[in-house]
């Protein structure tokens, strides 16, 4: 079976490259890498000067192709880093630590709205609450001054509508 290509094909107006194509093992399908369709989207490929995996000229009567895309369900899952920070041993009276931040990134494929976290023993910001899928926030978080000897240990929450998307955050 010869596996070389030797044709174009076409995606609507634009040339796809062949690089890392392939043959299937009974030479019936061939298979070009390619990213980048819209869904719900209807494309027409085309295929010129092309020889099938047995070598042979296809025909140039059934050389165009079309086909739509699918939809995708939208999803709405957000991460953080790091999920936990360490602010350390202090003595009193102290001088309040140092501010830390939370990269929160919406890793889904739908906007997510979050709400403004709230804690007890420490002073909370995030900013901006609205993330477009790729995009981040910083949450800042730093210990609140004046805090009475003692261990404090919160998980600081993000909230969507009712879903909790981000937890587990302690302090120390």
């Amino acid at each position: 079976m010869d596996t070389s290509v030797n044709g174009d094909v076409y995606l609507g107006s634009n040339i796809l490259s062949t690089i890392g194509s392939s043959w299937s093992t009974d030479g019936m399908t061939y298979t070009i890498p390619y990213s980048g369709l819209n869904v719900s989207t209807a494309y027409t490929v085309l295929i010129q000067n092309f020889h099938n995996a047995n070598g042979f000229p296809m025909s140039t009567y059934d050389t165009s192709h079309s086909f739509t895309t699918g939809s995708v369900a939208t999803t709405y899952t957000i991460s953080a880093s790091p999920t936990t920070l360490n602010f350390g041993s202090l003595q009193t009276p102290y001088t309040q630590p140092t501010a830390q931040t939370v990269t929160i990134t919406n890793t889904g494929t739908g906007s997510v709205t979050l709400t403004q976290p709230t804690a007890t023993g420490y002073v909370l910001n995030l900013s901006p609450l609205n993330l477009a899928p790729g995009a981040s926030a910083t949450l800042t978080v730093q210990p609140k001054a004046g805090l009475a000897a003692g261990t404090y240990n919160e998980t600081i929450n993000c909230f969507t509508g009712s879903d909790n998307l981000y937890g587990d955050s302690h302090g120390n």
